[in-house]
C-alpha cells in the first residue's frame, strides 16, 4: 500500500476510502460491516478473518472508521499480522500493542488452548 494512501483519501468520498483500505488488506477475508449513523460523527466498524496456517482456526480483524476525521484504528488477534496492520493504518510501531493469548494467564475454561504453546506472549 502507497505510504500516503491515507493523505489521498482525505480527498476522496468515504465509500472510496474505505474501499480503498479494505482491499489494501489482501489477507483479510472482509465479513459484515455496522454503521453508527445515530451519532453524530458517524463510525463504521467493519470485522474480517484472517486464515492461519499452522492450525485450523482463523485470526480476526475489526477495523474501525470516524469518517469526518478519516481516523482508522484496529483490533486484531492476529501475531502474524498485527504489526502490518498497524503500518497499513499509518501508525508507527511504538503505538503498536500485541496481542496476548488467553490460556498463558488466565485458567479458565472457555479459551482456546493451542496443541504447542509458545512463550507467554
Amino acid at each position: 500500500m502507497d505510504k500516503n494512501l491515507l493523505g489521498r483519501c482525505r480527498r476522496q468520498g468515504a465509500k472510496e476510502i474505505i474501499k480503498q483500505i479494505l482491499e489494501a488488506f489482501d489477507f483479510v477475508n472482509w465479513d459484515r460491516f455496522t454503521v453508527d449513523n445515530e451519532n453524530n460523527p458517524v463510525w463504521f466498524d467493519f470485522y474480517g478473518w484472517i486464515d492461519r496456517e499452522k492450525d485450523s482456526y482463523k485470526d480476526f480483524v475489526h477495523l474501525t472508521y470516524k469518517a469526518s476525521d478519516n481516523l482508522w484504528g484496529a483490533i486484531t488477534s492476529s501475531d502474524k499480522y498485527s504489526k502490518k496492520i498497524a503500518i497499513l493504518l499509518g501508525y508507527s510501531l511504538q503505538e503498536h500493542s500485541d496481542c496476548i493469548r488467553v490460556e498463558n494467564h488466565f485458567d479458565i475454561k472457555n479459551s482456546i488452548k493451542l496443541s504447542c504453546k509458545k512463550s507467554q506472549k
